[in-house]
């Protein structure tokens, strides 16, 4: 969707949209490594290397987070190690879960959330917003110069009203009279300021809501904030489960944006390290054949969800339909 997207960008979104002409190698594996920038190092030692030690395996796609108090520097140290991943031929996802502009909470704190007001020119917020975003920028330009291409995954799980401070609840419940199209603007602001202002040519721009379609009430229908054709280049859902189940149509209203699909974040509900990982690419070959990658979440304490924590974990990276990095042309 970026009009001065870079070669790279372009042959791997081209890449993307030719798996789903394939007999075999239809979703590329992906393992989430850390919450925090400041623990991908440890995700990764834990999460990607012991998968390659037991499997003799290398995840098609790696994945991690800018968000939670990250500096320049963390953000540096991180993009070595993706870097090296690129570079060896995997493919590399990013989101971000930042700290609340207003008071400097966590992304948890819906304290002051007003989305007009951040994507306003001259407000206090908006000015500490966007301090906060060239943080970012620096790191995916050091990306970009480095050749990386980036599936970059922003404001996730929106289709929730009272989880994070940038969630759907912003405009409809702290601010009913801002509507939905302020949150498209929302979504608008960082797609331009990242796009035109900053000339961060190697983005796809993946859209990822909760699994709450059909749910109405406390939660949202996948696509109600979806900000449109223009502004995103991949779809997808956040969905767990030990058989994963897109609730609704959240399937359906995704692929009938004729974008890219993908399982964003997934992982079991059983996470006492007995999950048989080959369920999941079961169930998306029987049910969700559209799916691009699926992005396991990692592990956190008493918490096993990465592949490599859970069963079969050689038997999912060799699965006829899963590609690893050494598949990835």
């Amino acid at each position: 969707v970026n009009p001065n997207a870079n070669i790279k960008a372009r042959q791997i979104l081209n890449y993307l949209m030719s798996m789903k002409y394939k007999n075999k190698n239809r979703v590329i594996s992906c393992q989430h490594m850390a919450h925090s920038v400041q623990n991908t190092q440890y995700g990764y030692n834990n999460f990607v290397q012991k998968l390659y030690d037991s499997t003799g395996y290398w995840l098609g796609m790696i994945s991690t987070d800018y968000g939670n108090d990250a500096t320049s520097s963390n953000i540096s140290s991180t993009n070595d190690i993706l870097i090296d991943y690129w570079n060896n031929g995997g493919l590399i996802c990013l989101d971000m879960h930042p700290d609340n502009p207003w008071t400097g909470g966590n992304c948890w704190d819906l304290t002051d959330r007003n989305l007009l007001e951040l994507i306003t020119d001259g407000t206090d917020v908006n000015q500490q917003w966007e301090d906060y975003l060239d943080t970012i920028a620096v790191g995916l330009q050091e990306l970009q110069d480095s050749g990386v291409v980036v599936l970059w995954r922003p404001y996730h799980e929106m289709s929730y009203r009272h989880s994070f401070w940038w969630d759907m609840g912003a405009v409809l419940d702290d601010h009913p009279e801002q509507g939905e199209e302020v949150w498209k603007d929302f979504w608008k602001h960082l797609f331009n300021y990242f796009t035109y202002e900053k000339g961060l040519n190697n983005i796809l721009w993946v859209y990822a809501p909760a699994n709450t379609d059909g749910y109405g009430g406390q939660w949202n229908d996948v696509d109600r904030v979806y900000p449109g054709n223009d502004y995103v280049d991949i779809v997808g859902i956040d969905c767990y489960g030990d058989i994963p189940f897109i609730k609704g149509q959240g399937y359906e209203k995704m692929i009938a944006t004729g974008k890219l699909f993908a399982f964003t974040e997934c992982g079991p509900y059983t996470r006492d390290g007995s999950y048989d990982n080959t369920l999941l690419i079961k169930t998306i070959r029987k049910n969700y054949p559209l799916t691009t990658y699926c992005n396991f979440w990692h592990s956190w304490p008493d918490n096993k969800v990465a592949i490599v924590d859970n069963q079969n974990d050689t038997e999912f990276m060799t699965h006829s339909w899963i590609i690893t990095r050494d598949e990835i042309s």
